[in-house]
Protein backbone atom coordinates (compact mmCIF):
# COMPACT_ATOMS: atom_id res chain seq x y z
CA UNK A 1 0.00 0.00 0.00
CA UNK A 2 2.82 2.55 1.04
CA UNK A 3 4.91 1.57 -2.21
CA UNK A 4 1.06 2.69 -3.99
CA UNK A 5 1.05 5.85 -2.16
CA UNK A 6 4.47 6.90 -3.00
CA UNK A 7 3.78 5.90 -6.72
CA UNK A 8 1.14 7.83 -7.15
CA UNK A 9 2.55 11.32 -5.13
CA UNK A 10 6.01 10.48 -7.47
CA UNK A 11 3.17 10.75 -10.77
CA UNK A 12 1.84 13.61 -9.19
CA UNK A 13 4.76 15.26 -8.90
CA UNK A 14 5.97 14.58 -12.45
CA UNK A 15 2.83 15.59 -14.09
CA UNK A 16 2.77 18.92 -11.69
CA UNK A 17 6.47 19.93 -13.31
CA UNK A 18 5.67 18.91 -17.08
CA UNK A 19 2.77 21.23 -17.25
CA UNK A 20 4.91 24.05 -14.64
CA UNK A 21 7.41 23.27 -17.42
CA UNK A 22 5.25 23.58 -20.51
CA UNK A 23 2.99 26.97 -19.35
CA UNK A 24 6.43 28.96 -18.52
CA UNK A 25 7.18 27.96 -21.78
CA UNK A 26 4.43 29.68 -23.41
CA UNK A 27 4.91 32.25 -21.22
CA UNK A 28 8.15 33.13 -22.32
CA UNK A 29 6.68 32.88 -26.15
CA UNK A 30 4.05 35.41 -25.23
CA UNK A 31 6.85 37.70 -23.56
CA UNK A 32 9.39 37.30 -26.43
CA UNK A 33 6.98 38.18 -29.13
CA UNK A 34 7.38 41.79 -29.04
CA UNK A 35 10.77 42.13 -27.26
CA UNK A 36 13.36 43.14 -29.12
CA UNK A 37 17.27 41.00 -29.13
CA UNK A 38 18.27 42.59 -25.75
CA UNK A 39 15.20 42.34 -23.84
CA UNK A 40 14.56 38.58 -24.82
CA UNK A 41 14.46 35.92 -21.91
CA UNK A 42 15.89 32.48 -23.85
CA UNK A 43 16.75 30.11 -21.00
CA UNK A 44 15.06 29.97 -17.46
CA UNK A 45 15.83 27.86 -14.67
CA UNK A 46 13.65 27.84 -11.19
CA UNK A 47 15.61 27.50 -7.97
CA UNK A 48 15.21 25.28 -5.27
CA UNK A 49 15.05 27.97 -2.48
CA UNK A 50 15.06 32.08 -2.55
CA UNK A 51 18.00 34.42 -2.37
CA UNK A 52 19.44 34.21 1.07
CA UNK A 53 20.24 37.10 3.16
CA UNK A 54 22.48 35.61 5.85
CA UNK A 55 25.00 33.97 2.40
CA UNK A 56 25.06 37.32 1.13
CA UNK A 57 22.86 37.42 -1.93
CA UNK A 58 20.48 40.19 -0.83
CA UNK A 59 22.15 43.33 0.38
CA UNK A 60 21.08 45.43 3.15
CA UNK A 61 18.82 47.89 0.67
CA UNK A 62 17.03 44.37 -0.47
CA UNK A 63 18.95 44.45 -3.55
CA UNK A 64 20.27 41.11 -5.01
CA UNK A 65 23.99 41.17 -5.08
CA UNK A 66 24.73 39.58 -8.08
CA UNK A 67 28.28 38.51 -7.76
CA UNK A 68 27.20 36.46 -4.64
CA UNK A 69 24.79 34.94 -6.44
CA UNK A 70 26.52 33.38 -9.47
CA UNK A 71 29.24 32.31 -7.10
CA UNK A 72 26.54 30.41 -4.99
CA UNK A 73 24.70 29.33 -7.42
CA UNK A 74 27.28 28.16 -10.10
CA UNK A 75 25.79 24.79 -11.38
CA UNK A 76 22.24 26.59 -11.97
CA UNK A 77 24.85 29.52 -14.03
CA UNK A 78 26.05 26.45 -15.50
CA UNK A 79 22.95 24.74 -16.87
CA UNK A 80 21.48 27.88 -18.36
CA UNK A 81 24.97 28.59 -19.88
CA UNK A 82 25.00 25.51 -21.78
CA UNK A 83 25.46 24.79 -25.22
CA UNK A 84 22.16 22.54 -25.42
CA UNK A 85 19.71 23.51 -22.59
CA UNK A 86 19.51 20.36 -20.20
CA UNK A 87 17.08 19.05 -18.02
CA UNK A 88 15.29 21.73 -15.79
CA UNK A 89 16.27 24.57 -18.20
CA UNK A 90 13.39 26.15 -19.72
CA UNK A 91 13.21 27.56 -23.37
CA UNK A 92 10.59 29.62 -25.16
CA UNK A 93 8.23 27.13 -26.30
CA UNK A 94 8.29 26.62 -29.81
Amino acid sequence: MCRLLLWHRYRQVRRRYYYQHRHLAACLKRLNADAGSAARIERLVLLDAPPDLDAGEITDKGYINQRAVLDRRDDAVQRLLATAPGPGVITPAT
